[in-house]
């Protein structure tokens, strides 16, 4: 059957993937604050349906814990990577475990030790997001 075809890319969110709804939610609100558009999934599956799914829309970079429920962190880039449309999405993994957590997804743009700094934070992401995205470009 073959690779599906590349979905509509949209420059203009990032896409968060945690299964904490607290942290999502400040995540989400703290991103939005800083003038990002933002999606949020509870998990690797859920994020992999909205990126790759049948009225997808290409996000300028994922956001992604690595323990969750149903498809893990791990999991998610590797689906992702695996998809030759998706492979180059660039994505940054969250973790409490530490750097070594790290060794499994090695294929990521950026890391963030949980919890979360939010300087930390937009220092990776102006690094690991196309400069059409990042706030004040």
């Amino acid at each position: 059957m073959g690779e599906p075809a590349p979905r509509a890319s949209d420059a203009s969110y990032i896409l968060l993937v945690e299964d904490d709804p607290a942290l999502r939610a400040g995540l989400t609100s703290l991103l939005e604050l800083a003038g990002y558009s933002v999606r949020a999934a509870e998990h690797g599956a859920e994020a992999l349906a909205l990126i790759d799914g049948e009225h997808a829309v290409r996000p300028a970079l994922a956001l992604v814990d690595l323990f969750m429920p149903v498809m893990d962190g791990w999991t998610f880039v590797a689906e992702v990577r695996a998809r030759a449309h998706l492979a180059d999405l660039p994505i940054v993994v969250m973790t409490a475990s530490g750097p070594s957590a790290l060794a499994r997804a090695p294929a990521c743009n950026g890391y963030l030790a949980k919890p979360i700094d939010f300087s930390k934070l937009s220092k990776v992401l102006d690094a690991a997001l196309p400069s059409r995205l990042c706030v004040g470009a």
